[in-house]
């Protein structure tokens, strides 16, 4: 889950997405910049040479469906190219020299709003179109971001505390022109990003979470290593 701090208190708490074991998302702590609304979708070419170049061997119209539009290029200047300037039956990996941007909207991947704090992970919050997903008790189902489950009211908290208040209405206004807006916070905000199968409730009661990465079992098995390896006591006897 989310949890958003303010001056020590929990003010926010949301259901999340996190990425499938595939594409663990990291542990690291950063510091979020700005906000996005209406933000475009740059596939990364993992994505593109796993994902993409697949659906578009079995449909070819897959592109324009998602709205995805591809550059000769990963320079800002670089020229759209029509899909069919592509031999999808042969690119491969060399699909990875193009850029595919999918346009914002409703069912861009990253939904309506992401929240940046730029890392080498290239991990980030966003918006997502399946909101049914929040509704299951397993949620790894991501490419590594996190997917968040109330944007607007994210957005509209971290605004405000920034100084900067926008209600969620006026948000969804801004959301409903179609047109993109970077918002600068005036103060970064830390992000920090945990790995927890336990917990203690504010009632001192203990939640237990499934280990979906695996990563208790590594631990225990480091530290009873470690124990094994511990040097004894010696015994004497007087």
């Amino acid at each position: 889950d989310l949890n958003l701090l303010h001056n020590g208190r929990s003010e926010l708490t949301m259901p999340v997405i996190v990425g499938e074991t595939k594409y663990k998302t990291p542990v690291f702590s950063h510091a979020m910049s700005y906000i996005e609304i209406n933000p475009y979708w740059n596939i990364p070419p993992s994505i593109a040479s796993e994902e993409i170049v697949e659906k578009m061997q079995n449909d070819p119209e897959y592109l324009k469906k998602k709205r995805i539009r591809i550059f000769d290029g990963w320079d800002r200047d670089a020229p759209e190219i029509p899909p069919e300037a592509v031999d999808w039956h042969s690119v491969g990996a060399d699909i990875r020299k193009y850029r595919l941007r999918q346009e914002p909207g409703r069912n861009n991947a990253l939904g309506t709003i992401k929240f940046m704090f730029p890392n080498h992970s290239n991990i980030y919050l966003h918006d997502t179109p399946g909101q049914s997903l929040f509704r299951r008790a397993r949620r790894a189902f991501s490419h590594g971001c996190i997917r968040v489950s109330r944007p607007l009211d994210l957005a509209s908290q971290l605004l405000q505390a920034d100084g900067q208040p926008r209600s969620k209405k006026r948000l969804q206004q801004q959301i409903n022109s179609g047109k993109q807006a970077v918002l600068v916070l005036k103060q970064p905000v830390p992000v920090h990003i945990v790995y927890l199968t336990v917990r203690i409730t504010a009632d001192g009661i203990p939640q237990f979470y499934e280990d979906v990465y695996g990563r208790d079992a590594l631990l225990a098995e480091g530290l009873f290593a470690a124990d094994k390896n511990r040097p004894h006591a010696a015994m004497t006897h007087c």
